[in-house]
């Protein structure tokens, strides 16, 4: 089974430099794998981490333009709902944008999994709010 997911940019940014389960997450994307939805956001987000940590802005670049990486626009799913839930469960102003992203694309199927590093984003009651599908890279390896 091809897997649709979703993954935060902490994911993506380790994968591409570190090693550990978002390495692996990152190769079965490069390996056609895995299916990547993100974001308008999510994708800017890399790239600004990538400049700021002075990282080879190419390899993002091609990343993004791979055939199995899709960018969703972002009012595809921010919007009033998203932001009043996010609000309530999600500490950090800057992670309710990709609890909204993770949110909305779990809950219309367009990915199975949200893969996420970020503490604020995998507390229980988020991962409650999500039912169970916002997960760590390494879960997301122990169920593939």
């Amino acid at each position: 089974m091809k897997y649709r997911i979703g993954a935060d940019t902490n994911v993506l940014f380790s994968g591409f430099y570190f090693s550990g389960p978002p390495e692996e997450v990152v190769r079965k994307i490069l390996r056609n794998e895995c299916v990547l939805f993100t974001s308008e956001y999510l994708a800017e987000e890399l790239k600004e981490v990538a400049m700021r940590k002075r990282t080879d802005m190419e390899t993002v670049r091609k990343f993004l333009e791979l055939s199995n990486v899709r960018v969703l626009p972002d009012e595809e799913y921010d919007n009033m709902e998203s932001s009043e839930e996010a609000e309530k469960l999600v500490r950090d102003a800057k992670d309710r944008p990709v609890f909204a992203f993770a949110s909305h694309t779990l809950k219309h199927g367009i990915i199975d999994y949200f893969l996420s590093g970020d503490n604020d984003l995998l507390e229980e009651k988020v991962r409650k709010a999500l039912k169970g599908r916002l997960i760590s890279a390494r879960e997301f390896l122990e169920l593939t």
